[in-house]
């Protein structure tokens, strides 16, 4: 029996002019953060306050990220148990735990609300990574039994962003939860694919 935490995914590219991949490479042959399953949303101002937030997530620029927070910014992390953190508190938790992850992708699955001062945009995505080293007796608690250094794991989550008056993001809030054995992204794929008449990528897991 496979081993459920062990996730492999091959995505293809066969999208039909109505979905044209907004994708950023920035390493050769590694898309780290994809959008193309929501490249129609029409407002594509929060599309691109989006992208511009999970890249630095990726690509590990937590200065970047940081400023694009507010001074009364709050994080609360349920996946991870952090409740309404300051924003220099989630600073530091989130380089420790994000320094355990390699290979970290973001596959945007669906997008809804804007990005304007005073709204919110929630992002349904999937988060794909390898495990750099076994976790601390502390991050236990937060992961599945038994997880290893190398195991490659996958997280469904759902993040809020909520913007403030200055435009720049005031409150977070990320939940979800660790993919399952028989979890499937291609499901998430059906309802847009009827919809917009695209072919629905090839998942493995």
């Amino acid at each position: 029996m496979p081993n459920p935490l062990h996730v492999s995914v091959t995505i293809s590219d066969e999208y039909s002019s109505v979905q044209k991949p907004v994708t950023k490479l920035d390493e050769p042959g590694i898309v780290k953060y994809d959008d193309s399953r929501i490249a129609d949303y029409p407002d594509k101002n929060a599309l691109a306050k989006a992208r511009e937030f999970f890249e630095t997530f990726t690509n590990g620029r937590f200065d970047e990220m940081k400023a694009l927070q507010s001074d009364n910014y709050t994080m609360t992390d349920i996946p991870i148990g952090q409740l309404r953190l300051p924003r220099d508190d989630w600073y530091q938790v989130n380089k420790m735990f994000t320094s355990l992850l390699d290979d970290l992708r973001v596959i945007a699955i669906s997008i809804d609300g804007d990005a304007e001062p005073g709204s919110s945009t929630v992002l349904e995505h999937l988060v794909l990574f390898t495990l750099k080293g076994d976790v601390s007796p502390e991050q236990e608690e937060h992961m599945p039994p038994n997880t290893k250094a190398g195991d490659k794991l996958g997280m469904i989550n759902v993040s809020i962003l909520w913007w403030g008056a200055t435009g720049l993001i005031e409150k977070e809030l990320e939940y979800g939860r660790i993919t399952w054995k028989d979890f499937d992204l291609g499901k998430f794929d059906e309802q847009n694919a009827a919809k917009y008449g695209y072919k629905v990528p090839k998942v493995d897991l």
